[in-house]
């Protein structure tokens, strides 16, 4: 349900600046991503771009 109201407020051209720890479900709605480790962000790009970037596999940052 908080799914599809995130996707109701990205279409009318708001931003959302979502802060989930669920992949899965944070990918399918975001445009970008910013990974952050120990409290820093160590990369950011678009979903493509961090799902290309071997540094990124390596680390196992992103499971899905």
């Amino acid at each position: 349900m908080l799914a599809d109201q995130i996707r109701r407020l990205k279409e009318t051209g708001m931003t959302v600046l979502p802060a989930e720890q669920n992949q899965k479900v944070a990918l399918a709605l975001s445009d970008r991503c910013y990974i952050i480790d120990n409290g820093m962000i160590r990369y950011q790009g678009s979903i493509a771009e961090l799902r290309d970037n071997a540094a990124i596999r390596k680390k196992k940052y992103l499971m899905v």
